[in-house]
C-alpha cells in the first residue's frame, strides 16, 4: 500500500504509538500553495514527494488545502522542482481526488519527467494524531473497481499507464 497508507479497519486498531509510528507530518511548499510529505514508494526505487491538495473534476487544476491557490501542472512542477532537486526525489504522488482520471497526472509526469501515481477516484488524508496524517485506504466498489486504486503515470509519447 506504500508507505502511510492504511485501511481504516488496521487503523481503529492501532495503538496512539502505532499511529504515531504510521503516520506523517505535513510541510508546507511554494508561499503556502501546496502541502507535501516524503515516503519511498513500494514498488519504485528512491524517495517520493506526496503533494496534497484538491482536484478538480476537469482536471485544468490543483487547489491548495492552505491558501486555495490554483495550479496547472506546470505550475505545480515549477513549485515543486526545487524540492525535487533538494531531495532527490524520483516519483510524486498525488493525494489528490481525481488526478488519475483527469490528465493532470499525465501531465504533471510530461513536465517533470519523473513517474507520478494518482486515483482516478477521491482519496482521503485524515489526521491520525497530532498534527500527524496517514492516508487512508478506501474499500473497493464493486460498481466501479478502479475508483479507489492508484496508477502510475510515466511520460510517453503514448501517456502509458501502468497499475500497481
Amino acid at each position: 500500500m506504500g508507505q502511510f497508507r492504511v485501511s481504516l479497519a488496521d487503523f481503529r486498531n492501532y495503538s496512539f504509538r502505532e499511529k504515531q509510528q504510521n503516520s506523517t507530518k505535513l510541510e508546507t511548499g511554494h508561499n503556502s500553495d501546496y502541502q507535501y510529505f516524503f515516503d519511498v514508494p513500494k514498488n519504485k526505487t528512491g524517495n517520493r514527494i506526496n503533494i496534497i491538495g484538491h482536484g478538480d473534476k476537469g482536471g485544468i487544476t490543483f487547489v491548495s488545502l492552505i491558501n486555495k491557490v490554483q495550479s496547472t501542472p506546470e505550475e505545480l512542477h515549477n513549485k515543486i522542482k526545487p524540492v525535487i532537486l533538494d531531495n532527490n526525489i524520483t516519483s510524486v504522488r498525488l493525494v489528490s481526488c481525481r488526478a488519475g482520471g483527469t490528465g493532470f497526472a499525465e501531465a504533471l509526469a510530461n513536465c517533470s519527467n519523473l513517474p507520478v501515481k494518482a486515483s482516478p477516484g477521491s482519496v482521503t488524508i485524515y489526521e491520525a494524531c497530532n498534527e500527524r496524517y496517514v492516508l487512508l485506504k478506501k474499500m473497493e466498489n464493486p460498481k466501479r473497481p478502479n475508483e479507489h486504486k492508484f496508477f502510475w503515470f510515466e511520460k510517453s509519447p503514448v501517456d502509458a499507464v501502468t497499475k500497481s
